[in-house]
């Protein structure tokens, strides 16, 4: 008996010792941060959406992040039990992210037992009014301005754990979330990407990654059965079917110059079989220095041209083009094209088109003037008005002028330096106009938001 014995504990850690996981050394975060622990600088990431990060074969460092309450996630202990991992990236601005919880939920309560599954929250991806790290400009979202999830880009991690607690207090996530460090440890090893995935087996190696978690064509439910044996067969339908492109408003929307317009469609699958989509932006015509972007599960960067969606039937997908414009009122169309893959014949085109007039102010602001950089926008206390230094060559008469929201005059003051220093005092929050002029007419022209303190 004895001998039987020392032959299975032998066996029992053998077993044990395979089964641990031989992860690369860890990229932190150490103890829990402070909530008044700033947030780093975080970088433009405009490549495509998968191109860094780990990919299958490689083996994953360890980590360890908090959640809301400080419970802590160690990736190692977390994989002490032979399970897998599923790591799913995320932010509440994320509509993306926010379109796919119901997925997650069902993956969590069907194999939870099964495989470790944890949503990691990373920078904002469509901060309002700051600038979104995947675009290098303003993008919002119309998704999230219908939807009321406007949030700027957390300069604190207590500011972080903030924006986390209003997302669990108005979505239903079954998922734990364990929120990156203040120096966005986790998106820039993992990342950056704003709702990547991880299956990782228990040995530390990544065996499916997901540039979009369960984006077409990867399917992480095929992911677990083909790697792990977990759940059923994946039964991979052929797409035989038909769908539909109707737009949702008109194909021509108008604007303030400046703004983001948006044009809204609607692919549907009204047949009895999946149809797979090819989307393609055909003819790009817009003024210099506009850009138009694709949005339907997934957003896509300005230089990306096209996509592609599964629809099962009775599914349907909404489409949107986004226009993003300058200062100058001008106007821009995109020639879209939406094709059935299997099914050369089911196919639509769409122009869509965006007008923009100038912005309407008491002293009629001209369009071909320098922009003006102001520091902080948005500002609370005060702020500074940064020229260019050629505007100071010889003997110039220069002045600048602040007009109100309703277009005000509000302060005139003559300028000799090319940095300008401005207080906030008595401004209410709202969006302020500054212009330069000398004798000859307007130089330069830029927006101020300012904000309650």
């Amino acid at each position: 008996m004895k001998c039987r014995f020392t032959f299975l504990l032998t066996l029992l850690s053998l077993f044990v010792a395979y089964g641990q996981p031989n992860l690369k050394p860890s990229i932190g975060i150490g103890p829990e941060p402070a909530n008044n622990d700033e947030v780093c600088e975080i970088p433009l990431y405009l490549e495509s959406i998968g191109a860094a990060g780990y990919f299958v074969g490689d083996t994953v460092p360890d980590f360890n992040l908090y959640d809301l309450d400080g419970n802590e996630l160690s990736l190692a202990q977390s994989m002490a039990d032979g399970k897998p991992v599923l790591l799913i990236s995320a932010s509440y601005t994320c509509f993306v992210f926010r379109g796919k919880v119901d997925v997650i939920n069902q993956l969590f309560d069907q194999y939870g037992d099964e495989i470790n599954i944890y949503i990691i929250y990373t920078v904002e991806a469509h901060p309002n009014i700051d600038i979104s790290p995947y675009y290098g400009f303003v993008n919002v979202g119309s998704s999230n301005i219908t939807e009321g999830v406007l949030y700027e880009q957390p300069e604190t991690y207590g500011q972080r754990k903030a924006v986390v607690s209003d997302m669990l207090t108005n979505m239903d996530i079954h998922a734990p979330v364990y929120i990156d460090g203040p120096c966005n440890e986790w998106w820039a090893h993992f990342g950056p990407a704003p709702n990547n995935a991880y299956l990782i087996d228990p040995s530390g190696v990544v065996v499916a990654k997901h540039p979009w978690f369960d984006k077409y064509p990867n399917d992480m439910y095929c992911d677990l059965y083909t790697n792990f044996g977990i759940g059923d067969e994946c039964d991979v339908q052929p797409t035989v079917g038909e769908f539909d492109f109707f737009l949702t408003g008109d194909s021509t929307v108008t604007g303030d110059a400046g703004q983001t317009l948006y044009v809204h469609g609607k692919l549907e699958n009204n047949s009895d079989g999946n149809v797979l989509i090819e989307i393609r932006r055909m003819i790009e015509d817009v003024p210099a220095g506009w850009a138009t972007s694709m949005c339907t599960d997934i957003c896509l960067a300005p230089g990306t041209d096209s996509t592609s969606a599964l629809l099962e039937p009775g599914e349907f997908l909404l489409y949107t083009m986004y226009f993003y414009t300058n200062e100058v009122a001008n106007e821009g169309q995109v020639l879209m094209g939406f094709r059935n893959v299997d099914s050369p014949q089911n196919r639509f085109s769409q122009w869509m088109q965006a007008t923009t007039t100038a912005v309407p102010t008491a002293v009629g602001e001209a369009p071909e003037v320098d922009p003006m950089s102001l520091f902080p926008n948005p500002a609370t206390t005060g702020f500074q008005v940064q020229l260019p230094g050629r505007y100071f060559e010889g003997q110039k008469e220069l002045w600048m002028e602040v007009f109100s929201p309703a277009g005000v005059l509000l302060e005139k003051r003559t300028v000799d330096q090319p940095t300008v220093t401005f207080s906030a005092a008595g401004l209410s929050p709202g969006l302020y106009v500054l212009r330069l002029s000398d004798k000859r007419g307007l130089l330069a022209s830029g927006k101020l938001l300012i904000q309650a303190f």
